[in-house]
């Protein structure tokens, strides 16, 4: 890759949907190029997650199954948002019902 080329992880943030790619000295939005899906390597790195973890929670349906497409074995980074989101949610609703069985519990204490 040239020095002259950044490149700007957005993967799974933001609405741009994918890495984009554009030059530092002339960057132009109609040269960027959106991608729609990853291999196993990128989709673990854009989680944060080693590829043996990331494969192990594919395996176990945490992750979402990958698609096959031209040879390769690819995962759709919507996919891989609605999981996360999923993942958020669930986890605010413990969250949640965690604070109120604390509350409860506090609560009951007080009343003795």
């Amino acid at each position: 890759m040239k020095e002259d080329t950044m490149v700007e992880p957005a993967g799974l943030r933001g609405d741009a949907g994918g890495f984009t790619m554009a030059t530092t000295e002339k960057a132009r939005p109609d040269k960027a190029t959106v991608i729609l899906c990853l291999g196993a390597k990128e989709a673990a790195k854009a989680l944060g997650l080693s590829e043996a973890t990331f494969r192990r929670g594919v395996k176990s349906r945490q992750f979402p199954r990958p698609i096959r497409f031209g040879g390769r074995v690819l995962w759709e980074i919507s996919a891989l948002r609605r999981t996360i989101a999923a993942a958020r949610r669930a986890a605010e609703e413990a969250d949640q019902a965690e604070g109120q069985a604390t509350q409860g519990a506090a609560d009951e204490i007080k009343a003795r």
